[in-house]
C-alpha cells in the first residue's frame, strides 16, 4: 500500500493512533508533525509519490532520508523506486466494460462518494462516458473516471478514481490522457472538482478558479 509521499510507510508508525494521523497523502500533505515539504513538492507536481519524480533522488528527498535524527539511510528513496515499477495495464471505454462491484468499492473508499450503493453508481453510468483501467494480465479494473456533457458545449469530469494498491504507476494520467485526447471534449469548456489532485489535473488544461475545490478548462484548450 502506498501510504506516503517519500516512501516511509505510515501504515507502521507508532504515533500513528495516537496522533491521529493517517500520514501526508491522507492528510494532503500536514501529518500530525506538520506540513512536510516533500510531500508538498510532490503534491504540486501532480505525482501520488516521489518513484514518479524523474529527478529521484532529489536534494530534498535525499536530504529527509539521511537526516540524522530522522532519516532512514535512503530506505525511503528504494521503497519509491519499487512502487515505481512497471504495471502493465490498459484503458477501456463504454459503460458496459466498467466492473460495477469494483468501481463501487473504489468510489466508497473515497471522500466523496463513501455512502453510494453500486446501484446508484451504475444508474449515474448510463448518461456517462466511462473510463476504465485494467490489469493487462487478469482484466481486473483498478481504475475509473467518467464524464457527464451535453456533447455540444460543457463537460464535467468526475469520479476520478485509482485502485490504492496501484496508484503511482501512471493510472491516473492515463485516464486523464485518455480524456484529454477525445476529440469531441477538446472545444468544449469542463470543470472538475478535487481538495488534493490540482497538480495533476493542471498538466491536462485545467486551472484553479477562485473556489478550493472547483478547476475549470476554458473552451478549445
Amino acid at each position: 500500500m502506498i501510504d506516503s509521499r517519500c516512501g516511509l510507510h505510515c501504515t507502521g508508525c507508532g504515533w500513528k493512533e495516537s496522533h491521529g494521523c493517517g500520514g501526508c497523502i491522507e492528510t494532503n500533505g500536514h501529518p500530525f508533525h506538520g506540513a512536510c515539504p516533500v510531500a508538498a513538492c510532490c503534491q504540486d507536481k501532480g505525482f501520488v509519490h516521489c518513484g514518479e519524480c524523474p529527478e529521484i533522488p532529489c536534494a530534498l528527498l535525499t536530504q529527509f532520508s539521511y537526516d540524522k535524527k530522522h532519516g532512514d539511510d535512503g530506505a525511503r528513496i528504494e521503497q519509491c523506486k519499487k512502487w515505481a515499477d512497471h504495471v502493465d495495464f490498459y484503458i477501456q471505454t463504454g459503460k458496459e466494460n466498467m466492473q460495477i462491484p469494483v468501481v463501487g468499492r473504489l468510489l466508497r473508499a473515497t471522500y466523496w462518494a463513501g455512502d453510494r450503493s453500486d446501484e446508484v453508481i451504475e444508474k449515474s453510468m448510463l448518461k456517462s462516458d466511462c473510463y476504465g483501467a485494467f490489469l493487462t494480465e487478469t482484466g481486473l479494473q483498478i481504475g475509473f473516471s467518467r464524464v457527464v456533457t451535453d456533447d455540444a458545449t460543457f463537460f464535467w469530469l468526475c469520479d476520478v478514481v485509482v485502485d490504492e494498491n496501484y496508484r503511482g504507476h501512471g493510472v491516473g494520467k492515463k485516464l486523464m490522457e485518455t480524456i484529454r485526447n477525445e476529440s469531441k471534449y477538446q472545444p468544449m469548456a469542463g470543470i472538475l472538482g478535487t481538495l488534493d489532485a490540482h497538480g495533476l489535473y493542471e498538466k491536462y488544461g485545467f486551472a484553479r478558479s477562485g473556489d478550493e475545490k472547483l478547476m475549470r478548462k476554458p473552451q478549445g484548450v
